[in-house]
């Protein structure tokens, strides 16, 4: 009697070093994801890329550091990993995936990720503050920023300080760019406070990036 191969079966069986961790779906960045308890890392090396001519065109030559291939068991997902979706390990890292295919006789995904805060240097704690707005004890609407999302990684950029004169006195305005590990609907109901406390107000957003791009903001210190 011959006894079928099964390798989704195998998988966690025979490889070590398997973490648990949770994928994080696009559409929805600030949702809890799903658990996948069986993933598999492997870093992406530059030597191998050189080695290896199809991956180099695959991903046009832009592997870097930052970058890493996860093995995610097909039966552990409740659907296939799609690009610009995020891995987050146990460490709380945030992988976002470029690249997805389906290997070992279709029980596995294959993952190519990129550590975007690695590869941008994004080193500062943001705080995204969202407005609610109340009427006060003299009827005039009184505004309260609350936390909506705390320490994302980010990096504050300053571009440039204008002299603003405002009834004969002059002021000075500093203009940054913040960029944001992850991507935020964000408007004039919206602030940014850095690791200082420091706020800024937003003065322009782009809308979500590209897969494996940053969200830019374009922010004025208050």
């Amino acid at each position: 009697m011959t006894t079928p191969f099964t390798p989704a079966d195998d998988f966690e069986a025979i490889t070590d070093g398997l973490e648990p961790v949770t994928l994080l779906r696009r559409e929805s960045p600030g949702g809890p994801g799903e658990t996948v308890p069986h993933a598999l890392r492997r870093t992406i090396d530059m030597a191998e890329v050189v080695g290896d001519n199809r991956r180099t065109v695959e991903s046009d030559g832009r592997y870097t550091a930052a970058d890493a291939a996860w093995s995610l068991p097909a039966a552990e997902v409740s659907a296939a990993p799609r690009l610009g979706d995020a891995i987050l390990d146990a460490a709380g890292r945030r992988w976002t995936i470029l690249e997805t295919r389906l290997v070992a006789l279709g029980v596995r995904w294959r993952c190519r990720t990129r550590e975007l805060s690695i590869a941008y240097g994004l080193e500062d704690a943001i705080d995204v503050l969202a407005a609610e707005y109340s009427k006060g004890e003299s009827g005039a609407v009184e505004t309260t920023w609350n936390v909506l999302h705390a320490g994302v990684r980010g990096r504050i950029q300053p571009l440039e300080t204008k002299i603003a004169a405002e009834k004969s006195a002059q002021n000075s305005v500093r203009r940054c760019r913040i960029i944001l590990e992850e991507p935020f609907d964000l408007g004039h109901e919206h602030r940014l406070r850095g690791p200082d406390g420091t706020l800024y107000r937003i003065v322009a957003a782009a809308g979500f990036p590209k897969h494996g791009e940053m969200q830019t903001v374009e922010v004025e210190k208050i």
